[in-house]
């Protein structure tokens, strides 16, 4: 989901881009707009970081819950094993 949701952003910049590469050639004042692309890439690239960031943190919480998983039934069979 937030795969997808980076992949859009990414397409929204480069439509921005392109945009904004013609307003400039266009316009002779482009300051405005190149603030404006440069704020969209700054937005980009912190949605990455924290996508990247749910994604480690993801694969973590997976792992340390197979772990747990595992646990449990090593602990269900010793009990088994007891009775």
């Amino acid at each position: 989901m937030l795969r997808k949701e980076l992949v859009h952003k990414d397409d929204e910049l480069n439509d921005l881009k392109k945009r904004v590469s013609q307003l400039l050639q266009k316009e002779e004042s482009g300051a405005h707009y190149t603030a404006f692309f440069e704020r969209q890439t700054q937005d980009l690239m912190y949605t990455k970081k924290i996508i990247s960031e749910y994604e480690k943190r993801e694969q973590e919480c997976g792992k340390k819950w197979n772990e747990l998983l595992n646990e449990n039934i090593m602990n269900g069979e010793k009990i088994q094993g007891l009775k």
